[in-house]
């Protein structure tokens, strides 16, 4: 996905295109990584790890779900953590 938001920015006459830079943060910063890593246009990162291992986050919610009447749609009602891990893993 950041191969064609370069390529674009390309074409913005006020970009520097010397100087582009991309800022992602929780899981995205922990993939913009990879992604400047083989787009070659990129001047800079700027990178905001949060969460490196999605899975286990997961994992741990579908369990919670799973032991309680009502099962996700009632955790995700009760836990606003929950409610984000679902609607952001998405």
């Amino acid at each position: 996905m950041v191969t064609p938001v370069v390529d674009f920015a390309l074409t913005v006459p006020e970009a520097d295109t010397d100087r582009l830079a991309l800022i992602d943060m929780s899981l995205g910063g922990y993939l913009a990584a990879r992604a400047a890593a083989f787009e070659h246009r990129i001047a800079a990162s700027v990178l905001y790890d949060g969460v490196y291992d999605l899975h286990e986050v997961m994992a741990t919610t579908a369990s919670r779900a799973a032991s309680m009447p009502g099962g996700l749609e009632a955790l995700m009602a009760q836990n606003t953590m929950a409610r984000w891990v679902v609607r952001n893993g998405l």
